[in-house]
């Protein structure tokens, strides 16, 4: 399995150096100032939800910096982050000069965790829960409505440090797709956690509504260098219980738990290059 996914990811990489092209020759600009590649956001652009800022070595912009031979070093994203805590990655971003004239790309992800989105989770599994899960994801739907507002006022503040830069804002993966009768997404403290086919189909109806959100503030922002890129298309056929996953279950390593796993972030990687 280690032998395919390493395989696919050096395949990937070949893939985004193409993908680029000539492109990749503006990446290479860093006279004006500024890294060439800022990513901000939380956890699933850090690549694990590992307390702190702790950045994966397959997170997607590991993987998009390799194309163009950018040092990994320019990721702030931190698990836990929010819409707020972006502007205090930018604050210190700009205070150490590494965002400027010279950046000519900006990856974002971030959201959900306007919604609380972990505590959102906690009774959609087990049997039973339908109700309560409904009604914990449409308590945090209500919150989200202020999200668009809040991407459309990330992407002025990022374009007011980082004039040249392109910028791409994502949204997240559905965690499920297509359920049929109980899946079994591993064990938390010991204790199985298994989600029904309705409760996987409000999980994901409600990261279609999220999606929506932050399509909706990239497009408030009137930017015309900024773009959306949607995900949940890509990771289709590919969520926690078919048969080849792109997400983490819950596993000894809790942090990780539905985050997107290597091959997921390759997937990131892959779908935001193609906007470039």
């Amino acid at each position: 399995m280690k032998r395919r996914m390493i395989a696919a990811l050096a395949a990937l990489a070949l893939g985004l150096t193409t993908l680029f092209g000539a492109a990749g020759a503006a990446f290479a600009d860093t006279s004006s100032g500024g890294l060439r590649y800022i990513a901000l956001g939380d956890s699933e652009a850090a690549g694990t939800g590992a307390a702190g800022c702790v950045h994966a070595p397959g997170a997607y912009p590991a993987v998009l910096a390799a194309s163009y031979g950018q040092s990994p070093s320019f990721s702030a994203a931190c698990a836990g982050a929010t819409t707020a805590d972006v502007y205090t990655q930018l604050a210190s971003l700009s205070a150490h000069g590494a965002i400027g004239g010279g950046t000519k790309l900006v990856t974002l992800t971030v959201g959900i965790n306007d919604l609380g989105w972990q505590n959102a989770l906690r009774p959609c599994s087990g049997p039973n829960a339908t109700l309560a899960c409904l009604q914990s994801l449409a308590t945090a739907l209500t919150s989200g409505r202020s999200l668009p507002g809040k991407i459309s006022g990330l992407v002025t503040a990022i374009r007011a440090l980082a004039p040249e830069a392109r910028i791409r804002v994502t949204d997240y993966p559905l965690l499920f797709g297509v359920v049929s009768g109980t899946c079994d997404i591993g064990s938390f403290g010991g204790t199985p956690v298994d989600v029904t086919a309705t409760q996987a189909t409000l999980v994901d109806g409600a990261l279609v509504g999220v999606a929506a959100f932050i399509r909706h503030g990239v497009a408030g922002a009137r930017d015309a260098n900024t773009r959306f890129v949607d995900v949940i298309g890509g990771f289709a056929g590919h969520g926690l219980c078919t048969s080849t996953p792109w997400i983490f279950g819950f596993g000894p390593a809790v942090w990780d738990a539905l985050h997107a796993n290597a091959l997921g972030e390759a997937e990131y990687a892959k779908l935001i290059a193609y906007t470039i």
